[in-house]
């Protein structure tokens, strides 16, 4: 996938809003805009070849929109450039040295964003939008920046880097994969991806296998297939209707309901699983973990591990389930099925152990209950009517 040059990329990642006498309100690359002034505007298109089967596109300073054409509908591209300076023969002027550069090369075709040079101090505002209607079997890598990006009905692979706009994916047949950064990303009806976002939401809809790297953004996840790998910090995360989650957080909520099955490692944030059909793992240094199963097949077996800190544990124990739980500063209390059979084998160094199961020094591998530890907390171990 192709990058910004570093220079480029510090810069962009630095952008922010000054007040130099008052005026300017985007200072990135070299460029003071404010938007004020006189405009001037031009407008181009172009035919897409149909034996394109690649599109990359370097573009800065506006949106992109990148979608697969219809049936019987002619690919093709338009662009639109718009600046703003002091006076309207200057703006012409600005906007003559504004050029999309078009490039095809066989099965591929670039597009890129060329911004003036010599008249730099004059230019007040750009803003740039490039739409291309594309064969749907084509691939794609679109670099944006200070704009939105969007790219829809293409089965070719996806590649993206997007700074300071939003991006939105739809109805991808190929793999998805890319950097968003400042902006929210918006995902729905893909294939599969390997994101990597930070400062902004990520919402992502009815996706195939999906890994993510995401920090300083909340997460939604919603009717993902075929695996879910998570690395969450400094922002909460809510799933549903998923696979097995796999997951690495730092200073983040947790929520799923309706999974297969979690296993996680968390610092400083609670975990709220409900609905959950298998088997849990978490290890929670600072927060509350709870394991509902309340509307689920209680005849299943589970195998659950529970480590936290700092916390309390609630867990809804299966008929056939186990679970070993280790509690440093917090509760546990487990609920489970009347008439079960289960047994535990409870310990509270520094707390005390309620429980109308059997509690056994020892248990017999394979036996349904649970082996739990505080040391500073109550162990509760009720039928789950009496919740």
């Amino acid at each position: 996938m192709k990058t910004l040059p570093l220079a480029a990329l510090l810069l962009l990642t630095t952008s922010a809003c000054a007040d130099l006498g008052g005026s300017y309100r985007l200072i990135t690359d070299g460029y003071r805009f404010n938007y004020e002034g006189v405009t001037s505007e031009r407008n181009e298109s172009g035919a897409v070849a149909t034996g394109v089967r690649r599109v990359e596109v370097d573009h800065r300073f506006g949106q992109v929109k990148i979608e697969a054409a219809g049936p019987g509908e002619a690919t093709g591209w338009r662009w639109t450039a718009k600046v703003w300076a002091d006076e309207p023969a200057l703006a012409e002027m600005v906007l003559d040295e504004v050029a999309l550069n078009v490039r095809e090369d066989g099965r591929t075709m670039a597009f890129e964003l060329q911004l003036p040079e010599i008249f730099k101090d004059d230019l007040r505002g750009l803003r740039s939008t490039l739409t291309l209607l594309v064969d749907s079997a084509a691939e794609v890598d679109v670099v944006n920046a200070h704009g939105n990006a969007r790219v829809a009905g293409v089965a070719g692979a996806v590649d993206f880097e997007v700074r300071h706009g939003d991006s939105e994916f739809a109805a991808l047949a190929g793999r998805l994969e890319g950097v968003q950064a400042h902006g929210e990303l918006f995902a729905d009806g893909i294939q599969g991806a390997k994101l990597e976002t930070s400062h902004g939401r990520v919402t992502i809809r009815n996706a195939g296998p999906l890994e993510v790297k995401s920090s300083h953004g909340d997460a939604t996840y919603d009717g993902i297939r075929g695996g879910l790998v998570i690395e969450q910090r400094h922002g909460d995360v809510e799933i549903h209707d998923g696979p097995e989650v796999h997951g690495e957080s730092a200073h983040a909520h947790w929520r799923a309901m309706d999974i297969e099955g979690l296993v996680l490692d968390s610092s400083h944030g609670d975990v709220h699983a409900r609905l959950l059909a298998g088997s849990a793992r978490v290890d929670s240094q600072h927060g509350d973990v709870t394991i509902e199963r309340a509307g689920v097949a209680s005849d299943l077996s589970s195998d659950d591990h529970i480590r936290c800190g700092h916390g309390n544990v609630k867990l809804d124990l299966r008929r056939n389930g186990y679970a070993d739980i280790d509690v440093n500063h917090g509760g546990v209390t487990i609920y489970h099925a009347m008439g079960s059979g289960a047994a535990i084998n409870a310990k509270a160094s520094h707390g005390d152990v309620r429980s109308d199961l059997p509690n056994l020094g020892s248990m017999e591998p394979g036996q349904p209950g649970a082996k739990i530890r505080t040391s500073h907390g109550d162990i509760r171990c009720v039928a789950s009517g009496e919740q």
